[in-house]
């Protein structure tokens, strides 16, 4: 908390961004707020004003660079002015602001958008790797479930095939369970309308935060598997406009927001797991007449 009379000045363009640090200054800090609308208008402000502790530039204003030099000459004047972009409140407050680790480059610099890549890079590298180098079905499975479950720190994963044989699909099998791997493996109902329907039909994850709000389904999840489970995302495992399958994860007790990057992330994965049992499986069966591929596949 400032003494009286201590000052923030704020170069931002957005008014509600403005107004709430405005206010939030204030009331945690007793930090009275001027706000000016341009580089010039805050090197004429501060000059021989010390009441500044803080300022806030937005580079969107000018450009990166030229706040970048502003940064400096305020330095340069008074090393005991604090300085800060925008972007980097943006960042700590709310890291996926703006369409997630995909941040627009004026809210970011180019360092920080980079260690960011770096790290969604060798998250997928993690996680697809290990599948890829599968050679059986039997050891896609057990893998998926848990790169899936350790990659976001979930307290399960699932990983299910789907009977292809007959249309509508009504039936599914569990072939993969993390952390019970030794599970035998079983088939379970599909409905012909709900979540599921719509997973496998349409492709469109479930994606349930908490699944106390959906007690039916609640009810259905724990039928099917086995396991109780307070929230779930399910993504379907597709190649060439066929779903053969999907893969999930759960938390047991808790409920859980997963964020658009975990649900992006985990779509790939269940793409590649996908494109991985069929490359298997047609390898296995070079040779077999086409007509008994999908009656293997499913049997």
């Amino acid at each position: 908390m400032y003494i009286d009379g201590k000052k923030a000045l704020l170069m931002i363009k957005d008014p509600d961004i403005k107004n709430k640090i405005g206010n939030y200054l204030f009331f945690r800090y007793n930090l009275l707020t001027e706000s000016v609308d341009g580089i010039l208008e805050v090197l004429q402000q501060i000059s021989g004003d010390s009441s500044y502790e803080l300022v806030i530039l937005d580079e969107t204003v000018a450009g990166l660079a030229t706040a970048s030099q502003t940064l400096i000459n305020i330095k340069d004047r008074d090393f005991e002015t604090n300085v800060l972009y925008l972007s980097t409140l943006l960042e700590i407050t709310d890291p996926y602001f703006l369409g997630q680790l995909d941040l627009l480059p004026h809210f970011s610099d180019t360092f920080y958008r980079l260690d960011q890549t770096n790290t969604q890079l060798q998250l997928r590298l993690d996680m697809h790797s290990p599948v890829m180098r599968a050679s059986t079905m039997e050891e896609v499975y057990p893998v998926v479930c848990r790169r899936l479950a350790e990659a976001f720190n979930a307290d399960g994963a699932l990983c299910a095939n789907l009977r292809l044989g007959v249309e509508p699909v009504t039936s599914g099998i569990m072939v993969g369970n993390f952390p019970w791997e030794d599970r035998e493996r079983y088939e379970f109902h599909i409905p012909s309308s709900g979540y599921f329907r719509e997973l496998i039909t349409y492709y469109r994850p479930v994606h349930i935060p908490d699944l106390d709000e959906y007690p039916e389904f609640r009810r259905e999840l724990e039928e099917k598997f086995s396991f109780p489970c307070r929230s779930i995302l399910l993504l379907p495992m597709q190649l060439a406009g066929k779903c053969v399958g999907f893969i999930g994860m759960y938390m047991r007790e808790s409920s859980r927001v997963f964020n658009l990057v975990e649900i992006e992330l985990s779509q790939r994965l269940a793409d590649t797991a996908a494109a991985v049992l069929v490359s298997i499986f047609f390898k296995k069966h070079v040779g077999v007449p086409i007509d008994r591929l999908e009656e293997k596949m499913i049997g």
